[in-house]
């Protein structure tokens, strides 16, 4: 049920299902932040999610047991792609100016690509002389 995760009880991983109580089921839900997702009676999670303190002491028959209040806690979490903006104006130029680097200059289009922006002075001159 988590995001990236391939581990299984296959690969010597123990697997836990979903609690049944509606509370903690949507609150273990909520914190693998898949959206729009909700999990069924089958939904696992494999023990690597959750916290050393989450487990009952060791079991004198060696099985591993969740507290009754346990959460998973242990995700890592794949960035997010890049979100698409429509920019519906007049195309411009923008000049990116670093102090290291020279001058560069290129159109901006109608479709925008966001990422990240760090440090960067941006001037964008829309060809209107007013």
């Amino acid at each position: 049920a988590a995001v990236g995760c391939s581990n299984s009880s296959v690969k010597g991983f123990l697997m836990k299902r979903f609690p049944r109580n509606p509370n903690r089921r949507k609150e273990w839900a909520v914190r693998t932040k898949r959206y729009n997702w909700f999990p069924t009676d089958s939904s696992v999670l494999c023990e690597a999610h959750f916290e050393p303190e989450m487990w009952e002491i060791t079991r004198e028959d060696g099985t591993k047991r969740l507290k009754v209040n346990a959460v998973p806690t242990i995700f890592s979490f794949t960035k997010m792609t890049p979100k698409k903006f429509f920019d519906r104006s007049v195309p411009s130029t923008c000049k990116i100016i670093d102090t290291e680097l020279s001058i560069i200059e290129h159109s901006v289009k109608s479709e925008v690509f966001v990422t990240s922006i760090e440090n960067i002075k941006c001037e964008f001159a829309t060809g209107n002389t007013e």
